[in-house]
């Protein structure tokens, strides 16, 4: 059975879309870091940040790109560009590379860390890796046993890391690791 979507929700399809092939087409470019929305009295904006290393004819070029896509699905999007130094960017895009790396190796790791999640973040020029689990410290017998996984976690995960190939991806950059127990608090 087809629903007939409502003039409203078509052009949500419409604007999602565009979103979606401008987000496609920044996020291939190499100065890229992230896109946040503003709310301004005026009304809704997206401001896109980019390295402070593009160049002023990459910046035009990719603004033109956006135009281009907002003109083809005939709507008005507001936008502008924001800049972040080049490190940022370099981080942001090594952290999602071994972010990946990361979640694969304990999803093949036996599953005996429980784990449910891997979020990092750069704060102050150190990567702060924060290892979310399901282990618990509740009971005695918990607690040591939690212990010993938590050592071979966390030495894993240092093994990973100082990998001359992931330690090249994230420009020797200094690091901590956080792990958190079932009730999201660090153990």
């Amino acid at each position: 059975m087809e629903v007939e979507l409502t003039d409203e929700q078509k052009d949500a399809n419409k604007v999602m879309e565009m979103e979606q092939e401008i987000f496609e087409l920044v996020s291939e470019n190499p100065y890229y870091y992230m896109q946040r929305g503003t709310s301004e009295q005026s009304g809704e904006s997206t401001e896109i940040l980019l390295s402070e290393e593009i160049s002023v004819e990459e910046e035009e070029i990719l603004k033109e790109e956006i135009e281009n896509i907002i003109h083809k699905h005939n709507l008005e999007w507001n936008f502008s560009f924001g800049k972040v130094s080049a490190d940022v960017v370099d981080m942001e895009r090594a952290k999602w590379d071994i972010y990946l790396a990361i979640i694969e190796a304990f999803f093949f790791g036996e599953n005996k860390y429980k784990l449910y999640d891997v979020y990092s973040e750069y704060i102050n020029g150190v990567m702060e890796f924060n290892v979310y689990t399901e282990l618990s410290l509740t009971t005695e017998k918990d607690a040591d046993e939690t212990e010993e996984i938590i050592k071979e976690l966390r030495r894993s995960l240092q093994f990973f890391l100082e990998h001359e190939d992931i330690q090249d991806l994230m420009n020797n950059v200094p690091y901590v690791i956080k792990i958190h127990g079932e009730n999201r608090e660090e153990i």
